[in-house]
């Protein structure tokens, strides 16, 4: 599907993510789309509406920065796998241009932090504009297995005044926890050339 926001043309479907608890009094929120390209590229999209500049998010930076610890501040997040396969990849991506790629096992395993680098995945382009971050990752060294990705889009917004809220498609469990892969609702079919 093809949406205009703003200046930029997007072919995957947008989603406005869900904040985990509702935020009272607030003017702001975000939306996402992950986007199959030719050569197993994936292009995620994130934009923030914050009218009010409520929400922490500082310039970026000249070049991109590979960096752990990224969730701690404002983070726009990706996670993926193949259907019925237990591993799992985080992606992590801020507006200051800072990165990182994990591989899991398993449901958060191992369990570590930072947790393991993935190093077969290549970031090919970390743009941000106001309010607007674009990444582009190479997943051809990844021999996918399947036709699609299971995706969860997802968002750690940092406020101002310090308080973090939770933003993903979908929240299931008691607490936010973009580990789950049942609220990874969004599904991309795999486009080899």
């Amino acid at each position: 599907m093809k949406r205009q926001i703003g200046q930029d043309i997007v072919l995957g479907t947008v989603h406005a993510l869900t904040p985990f608890e509702p935020i009272l009094g607030s003017d702001f929120s975000i939306e996402a789309a992950a986007t199959m390209l030719p050569n197993l590229r994936l292009q995620l999209d994130y934009w923030v509406q914050d009218h009010q500049q409520a929400i922490y998010w500082p310039d970026p930076a000249p070049f991109p920065l590979r960096e752990d610890g990224l969730w701690q501040s404002t983070c726009l997040e990706c996670f993926f796998k193949t259907p019925g396969d237990a591993r799992y990849v985080e992606f992590n991506a801020t507006p200051r241009r800072k990165w990182n790629l994990y591989q899991f096992d398993d449901y958060r395993q191992p369990d570590c932090l930072p947790p393991p680098h993935d190093r077969k995945i290549q970031l090919i382009e970390l743009e941000v504009k106001h309010h607007h971050l674009k990444a582009i990752l190479d997943l051809s060294a990844l021999h996918l297995r399947n036709d699609h990705l299971l995706i969860g889009l997802s968002a750690v917004l940092e406020m101002t005044n310090g308080h973090k809220t939770y933003w993903a498609l979908q929240h299931s469990g008691a607490e936010a926890d973009f580990h789950q892969d049942r609220d990874w609702t969004e599904k991309v079919v795999l486009i080899d050339s």
